[in-house]
């Protein structure tokens, strides 16, 4: 992914809907019980059959994967952010901007919503 240097990548968006904030450690709780609750929908999300989350995934093996994505955010190479509703009461998923291998795209972009009806709620109202 090329980004210039003087290109500001913002830590948080938000409209009337949603609410994005850069995806971090502060997220682990929510981010662990959106992650373990959607687990079998997850594993299509990534990549067709994959294994994660795995279904033992721990609480601080959850924590790690967040610090990663932090760092990836701070030092350019990849963009996660928690997905929040607008008045950021309710956790909803995550979106990723990531590298790709792909020659024809410069990125790819993954996009994942915790299976609850408050989600698709705020889904089908866009």
């Amino acid at each position: 992914m090329l980004l210039l240097k003087s290109f500001q990548i913002p830590d948080q968006l938000s409209n009337e809907h949603f609410n994005f904030k850069v995806l971090g450690p502060e997220f682990s709780e929510v981010d662990y019980e959106a992650v373990i609750s959607s687990k079998e929908r997850l594993r299509h999300v990534f990549a067709e059959n994959s294994k994660w989350p795995k279904t033992e995934m721990s609480f601080e093996a959850n924590k790690k994967d967040l610090a990663r994505h932090e760092k990836e955010f701070n030092t350019r190479e990849a963009f996660a952010y928690a997905v929040l509703n607008s008045a950021k009461c309710h956790y909803l998923g995550c979106i990723y901007t990531d590298p790709t291998d792909h020659l024809d795209y410069d990125c790819e972009l993954y996009l994942w919503g915790k299976d609850t009806k408050y989600w698709m709620k705020c889904f089908l109202a866009l």
